[in-house]
């Protein structure tokens, strides 16, 4: 299959225009277990009566539909930048464009890697002609797996979120090397750097390990709502 039919699909294509109240790892079930658990976290970050609604656009990405030559802010990354656990205006992305006024273009995906976000901005950047891009890049141990679909000849694509999920893939040889990933993660930054200097759009890269955890959002893994206004405040403090 050639290229150009693949480069918009992802896995979260499936959630195209629908509303979810939960999804992985902001599931129910750890939500009920949480409740017996650690209900003093949850009712200390305010998460008892707060609903979070994702609603997807009709290419399955946490975000408004999208208008072509927006001149608004893209942003590529992973379940920190899709905003898991958190209502969308309480994700950075969403502070960060409303504070410079310029649409959001959230195609953070969970358990995505940065594999991912090249794969992304290669197909979106010249479709929607963002001025700013800002890639918070996953951890070097996640990659993207392109595979064909046997019966229909699709091109599909898998998340491998760990170096030993990267091994029992039949991978073992290079995921022993953890050289390989940060290579991998600095081949794939400088690729979308160079598509963004190509079309003089400003660029913007940090690693989600400079994402510092000060609270939690409703899953009680990922940042919570001050995490997010503290790395908005960081990233307003370069792009203004």
């Amino acid at each position: 299959m050639e290229y150009d039919n693949f480069t918009k699909y992802h896995p979260y294509i499936v959630n195209a225009g629908k509303h979810l109240k939960w999804l992985p790892s902001d599931t129910e079930e750890l939500y009920q277990e949480n409740l017996i658990k650690r209900k003093s976290l949850l009712e200390k970050y305010d998460w008892l009566s707060t609903e979070i609604d994702y609603t997807f656009n009709s290419d399955g990405f946490r975000s408004r539909e999208f208008s072509t030559h927006t001149g608004g802010v893209m942003f590529l990354g992973c379940s920190y930048t899709f905003g898991i656990g958190l209502p969308l205006e309480q994700t950075f992305p969403q502070l960060v464009s409303r504070e410079l006024g310029l649409e959001c273009l959230n195609l953070g995906l969970p358990a995505s890697s940065n594999d991912t976000a090249f794969r992304l901005a290669d197909t979106w950047i010249e479709k929607l002609n963002p001025s700013t891009v800002v890639l918070l890049s996953p951890a070097e141990t996640r990659f993207e797996v392109l595979f064909e679909n046997k019966h229909n000849g699709q091109i599909l694509s898998r998340f491998i979120t760990t170096m030993e999920q990267f091994s029992n893939e039949g991978n073992s040889d290079w995921s022993k090397t953890n050289q390989n990933g940060l290579i991998n993660r600095k081949k794939n930054k400088l690729a979308i750097q160079k598509i963004c200097d190509d079309r003089g759009i400003q660029f913007l890269q940090d690693d989600t390990e400079n994402l510092v955890s000060v609270d939690f959002a409703r899953d009680l893994a990922h940042p919570g709502v001050e995490s997010n206004r503290s790395f908005a405040k960081k990233l307003l403090d370069i792009l203004k």
